[in-house]
């Protein structure tokens, strides 16, 4: 799952709740500043409701399917809806190797088409049902 992160902080647990109505995703922080000892002195909650991308935790998938730290990177781009242009553009590469690198994600990941990616993607975190 990709997290934006403030400075001196790190991601420490995620959680998903489920509920009448949806999802909602927690995720905790450890912040503070790191030159001065305090990080982990302060914790922050982040409680949001949960989408598609929120609910796929695209490190576990990095290590189940063993993805390079690109072919991650990719799959994190391709979970938001970009073409392989725009990937290309974003990353500094050529349309040809977004294509080969995501022939390399569907051969690792077993799968034939980019929604499969997103798919199994979410297949991975599955939610536990409410009590």
């Amino acid at each position: 799952m990709e997290t934006d992160k403030f400075e001196g902080s790190k991601e420490v647990d995620q959680a998903i709740m489920t509920g009448k109505n949806g999802h909602l995703i927690l995720r905790s922080f450890a912040a503070g500043d790191p030159a001065q000892g305090k990080t982990g002195k302060i914790i922050i909650l982040l409680i949001e409701p949960a989408t598609s991308e929120t609910l796929m935790d695209i490190p576990k998938a990095s290590e189940v399917f063993n993805l390079s730290n690109r072919e991650t990177e990719i799959v994190r781009l391709i979970c938001r809806g970009l073409t392989n242009k725009a990937i290309s553009e974003l990353l500094f590469i050529s349309d040809q190797t977004v294509k080969d690198h995501i022939k390399h994600l569907m051969r690792k990941m077993n799968v034939s088409s980019r929604t499969q990616i997103i798919a199994t993607l979410l297949n991975l975190h599955k939610p536990e049902p409410p009590e």
